[in-house]
């Protein structure tokens, strides 16, 4: 017969083990324990042990069915109501991590009429001791807040989050308080407060690594990183989201490793990286598959019907989401089932089969009748306007435009819904100005398209605004102001660029080019004040919007690399402090170097200022970049984009080279000639970045 105080130490082998985020030692330690031997209060408490590992590791299914039969045991049995209550709060946890909030609150609704019976005896309070009252109070509220968090009720969200973040505080309980503080960035972080939310997240992080528990650390890092993908930082969210993994990798946590995985895909999705993104799911589909996890099978699932979609393959697009709401409809959790209701909508419009489309919207109908939710109401009215919109019946068209004003005035609860609304109303005035060519339309667009770039900018959401960058400078032209429709390019390629998003920033610079190369004809649709339906279809602006609507930029085709010409550095007064031709003197034209310096200088201080980035002389393109106090200019044939990014690299590594750069900025402020040792450095520099001869700068 084992002792009671061997019993002892092997729970709090196991507790602590659970606490480091070994989980899956604690649950091998707590099995090989021989049960027949234990009291029932130790029956119960290592029942309450095994369930809690298993869901740490993401058994959620065989968590739930343990934690039960604790419950079933100690209500049974008398004297036993504390356990009773912490065996209610892992049912709760396991049902709305399967995706069933409703259960879980009722669960938690259940344990807190027995925790305030177990309160009312005095006896019960002093063998439980304070300490023991303010665990079980502090978590059962936090759970309650996670489950409004996911029922879409923030304020209550948080007003449970905060109770239990001071009860926590109060008896010291450094995991309760980490979790509190990631459940508060949580909230934040749906409220599109994302500053604070990186704040809460932050201080988790602090604690977790204070503590040393590599499974919350990882998760905190996750959070992190998501968070940053919300305000546009790919780069960083890259980074935080591989710290993650490498932590679970080294622990064995294979749950959040596969949760983590999933969040990689949606990045690479973002960035436009389909293949990698499409590779990411199918992992971590089979991951979950193994864990039998089917709430994350089906995000999964619908996450591979979004990237079939974006590649245009409609087909393996629906199939995935039917797939993903047949799981979704077996867990019976509705917000979920609008969201991929609310895709195959989508889908089958793009199919053109618009019976298909009407059933799957009668259905959302159907749950938003079902239930008080207002995403699920959101998502139901912008589905029933996504239909209606394809009619040739004004009144639909109308009917359509009201439901989407209704969103898009209402209090924000998911940006994507409000941003899909905001497009969905520009796509129905884009096509009235088609047709009726009425500025006051223009105008309209041009409302909404301010909420939108009001969105992107509250939210950080870079992505969002280099894209309504680019849209309102497609609105600009249409008012044939080139100079703003340039500017606004600049910018959209510079947060594109400077966030990571490299295919949109691609994509942007060739929209830039493709401007350059037909500034002729909107020059001659001003002299003749063409009308706006003409303007319209030259803007391109229905590409676009369809760019949008998916909600990332397309792939595009490999661009070829540009064919080097001439590098220059300006001083002040246009003075040449160097220049290098990358190609035979003979083959410059000789009014080259002449015509260059007219064009440069027909722009004023002002427009570089303004950001202007590149002109075009003829067959060639100049890039132009102010380093005070030099003009840097590259002289190019073909696409800009590469050409930008070897220019950008030069600007990055040139002033960390003393020996180069100094002798340059020497030269600029003094007017004298550059000597031929820094000459000949500044050459072989610029043959490394431009001419890609050495790997040393890739």
């Amino acid at each position: 017969m084992v002792s009671r105080e061997r019993f002892a130490e092997l729970f709090e082998d196991s507790e602590k083990l659970i606490l480091e985020g070994r989980c899956d030692e604690a649950l091998q330690l707590v099995r090989g324990i021989e049960r027949s031997q234990f009291e029932i209060t130790d029956r119960l408490r290592c029942g309450i042990l095994e369930s809690k590992c298993l869901a740490k590791l993401g058994e959620f299914e065989e968590a739930l069915d343990i934690s039960r039969q604790v419950v079933e045991e100690g209500k049974r049995t008398s004297g036993y109501s504390n356990r009773v209550v912490d065996a209610l709060i892992i049912v709760a946890e396991s049902l709305w991590r399967l995706g069933r909030p409703d259960e879980s609150l009722e669960t938690i609704e259940e344990g807190e009429r027995i925790f305030q019976t177990l309160t009312l005896h005095t006896l019960t309070l002093h063998v439980l001791g304070h300490s023991e009252i303010l665990r079980i109070r502090s978590a059962l509220l936090y759970h309650k807040g996670v489950v409004y968090r996911l029922q879409g009720d923030l304020d209550q969200a948080l007003e449970y989050y905060e109770q239990s973040l001071a009860l926590y505080e109060e008896s010291g309980n450094r995991q309760g308080i980490a979790a509190a503080l990631n459940g508060l960035g949580s909230v934040f972080k749906q409220k599109g407060d994302l500053d604070r939310a990186l704040d809460f997240y932050k201080r988790s992080l602090v604690l977790q690594e204070e503590i040393g528990d590599k499974l919350n650390i990882a998760k905190a890092l996750n959070n992190i990183g998501l968070t940053y993908e919300n305000q546009g930082e790919l780069d960083r969210t890259m980074e935080y989201f591989q710290r993650s993994l490498t932590l679970l990798e080294e622990s064995g946590q294979m749950y959040v490793f596969a949760v983590v995985l999933l969040n990689i895909s949606i990045l690479y999705y973002r960035r436009g990286e389909l293949d990698l993104a499409l590779e990411c799911c199918q992992k971590t589909l089979t991951l979950f598959e193994e864990f039998g996890n089917k709430q994350y099978i089906a995000q999964t699932l619908n996450n591979i019907g979004s990237i079939y979609f974006r590649k245009g393959d409609l087909g393996q697009a629906l199939e995935y989401n039917k797939r993903s709401l047949a799981l979704r409809e077996e867990i019976g959790n509705n917000r979920e089932i609008s969201q991929t209701l609310l895709n195959l909508v989508s889908i089958t419009i793009d199919k053109d089969s618009m019976d298909q489309a009407k059933h799957h919207l009668q259905r959302l109908m159907h749950i938003n009748e079902q239930e008080e939710n207002k995403i699920i109401d959101q998502r139901c009215r912008v589905a029933e306007a996504l239909v209606l919109k394809t009619s040739m019946r004004a009144r639909n068209r109308a009917k359509a435009e009201k439901l989407l004003e209704q969103v898009v005035e209402e209090e924000i609860v998911a940006h994507e819904l409000t941003v899909r609304a905001l497009l969905n109303l520009c796509d129905i005035l884009l096509d009235d100005l088609r047709l009726s060519g009425d500025v006051e339309v223009l105008r309209g667009v041009q409302t909404h398209l301010n909420k939108l770039i009001e969105i992107a900018t509250d939210q950080h959401s870079h992505w969002l605004l280099a894209e309504a960058y680019v849209f309102q400078s497609k609105l600009t032209l249409l008012d044939l102001n080139v100079r703003k429709t340039r500017h606004l390019l600049t910018e959209a390629q510079r947060i594109a660029d400077e966030k990571g998003l490299g295919q949109l920033a691609m994509k942007i610079s060739s929209e830039h080019d493709a401007l350059l190369d037909e500034l002729d004809k909107w020059e001659e649709l001003s002299k003749r004040k063409a009308p706006l339906t003409e303007r319209t279809e030259l803007a391109r602006i229905d590409t676009h919007l369809e760019r949008m609507f998916r909600q990332s930029p397309v792939e595009i085709p490999t661009l070829p690399e540009e064919e080097k010409v001439m590098f220059m550095l300006l001083g002040q007064g246009g003075r040449v402090v160097f220049s290098k031709t990358f190609i035979s003197v003979t083959e410059v034209d000789e009014n080259l170097i002449g015509g260059f310096l007219n064009a440069l200088q027909s722009f004023s201080y002002e427009t570089f200022s303004q950001t202007i980035d590149r002109i075009k002389f003829g067959t060639y393109t100049i890039l132009i970049k102010p380093m005070d106090p030099l003009t840097i200019c590259y002289v190019f044939k073909g696409q800009s984009y590469s050409a930008q990014q070897k220019l950008f690299r030069f600007i990055e590594v040139a002033p960390q080279m003393s020996s180069v750069w100094n002798p340059v900025l020497e030269t600029a402020n003094s007017g004298r000639t550059l000597n031929i040792a820094a000459r000949a450095a500044l050459e072989s520099l610029l043959t490394e970045v431009f001419a890609g001869e050495s790997q040393r700068f890739q």
